[in-house]
């Protein structure tokens, strides 16, 4: 019930069937969508959804290339370098 199952799975998802797929993708929504109402206030519903989005990409993707690290200074330094590239691009102003 922890970790994050883009990283985990995301890589697999075009080898399932169709109906897994949606699965897939319709909680994908829900993950961005309650990551979109923790954002500050501001910017409309669709700028707050797409930011989510981006947010969740890039988090995502840093831990699919943590997991294939075979080096953990690597993988640290990948890590808290996105961490701290999300919150500045998170609290961005909305224009």
């Amino acid at each position: 019930e922890s970790g994050c199952i883009v990283a985990a799975l995301g890589s697999d998802m075009g080898r399932l069937p169709q109906t897994s797929r949606a699965q897939f993708a319709a909680r994908l929504d829900e993950i961005v969508a309650l990551l979109a109402t923790l954002l500050p206030e501001g910017g409309t519903a669709a700028i707050r959804h797409e930011r989510a989005a981006q947010l969740y990409a890039m988090l995502s993707g840093v831990l699919q290339m943590a997991r294939l690290s075979k080096d953990q200074d690597t993988t640290r330094i990948s890590l808290a370098g996105a961490v701290h590239h999300a919150l500045i691009f998170a609290r961005a102003d909305w224009d």
